[in-house]
């Protein structure tokens, strides 16, 4: 800050641009250092083996003097893993780098003290863009959205998320101090109701996405219906 208040010109930085980075790189400190950390995630349980016929089978040349081999047993049909059990897939859509991972940082913590344990794998976007093309990937269970971006802004985002398979059944949440009463409207026709007001402290924001974090497992459960 003394440097860019030099009364000598050629003390100050020499471009906006460049007190810009500055500030950057020193946003991005501070939030690294207030974040708090997460336990490393539970390791996935191993795959079971080949079936010794089929990898037999496949390694053995070819013979004409020798029978060929009994076709192999089916594999028995995995069972099916209910909604609220499988991986938890939340997109983070901002273009301020410094707020997306806050709000990543915040969304891993609500969910792992909500889901104990249970996989949740978090991305972030930094644009609509960059958000559809993970969503045509992997369709999100959970978007956080921003609403105020350059080129699609997160109502005309979400509108071609929506329209992408598996788009259309992802809860989302706008977070944005810019909503105004006719935006609201755009979202509601997208099936939107939750909004979070930005600026937000850490806290408050972990407390609002484990309460999403609740409801989330809360709709699964009910759409997986009684089981036995």
């Amino acid at each position: 800050m003394a440097r860019a208040l030099a009364k000598d010109p050629a003390d100050r930085y020499p471009s906006c641009t460049a007190f810009a980075e500055v500030l950057a790189a020193a946003s991005e400190r501070w939030v690294n250092s207030m974040l708090p950390t997460l336990p490393p995630p539970p390791l996935p349980p191993p795959l079971p083996p080949l079936p010794r016929l089929i990898a037999a089978a496949a390694a053995a040349p070819p013979a004409a003097d020798m029978p060929p081999l009994p076709a192999p047993p089916p594999l028995p049909a995995l069972p099916a893993v209910p909604a609220h059990e499988r991986p938890f897939h939340v997109l983070v859509v901002d273009d301020s780098p410094v707020f997306r991972k806050f709000t990543v940082k915040a969304t891993e913590i609500a969910f792992f003290r909500h889901r104990k344990g249970r996989e949740v794998v978090v991305q972030g976007a930094g644009s609509g863009q960059e958000a559809i093309e993970r969503a045509a990937v992997q369709p999100p269970d959970l978007v956080l959205l921003d609403f105020d971006m350059p080129g699609l802004d997160g109502a005309d985002t979400l509108s071609r998320l929506r329209a992408l398979p598996g788009g259309d059944g992802a809860r989302v949440v706008v977070l944005s101090g810019r909503v105004r009463a006719a935006d609201r409207w755009r979202f509601a026709v997208l099936g939107v109701s939750d909004f979070v007001s930005k600026p937000i402290e850490f806290q408050l924001l972990v407390d609002r996405l484990e309460g999403i974090a609740r409801r989330c497992e809360e709709a699964a459960r009910h759409r997986a219906g009684p089981r036995g």
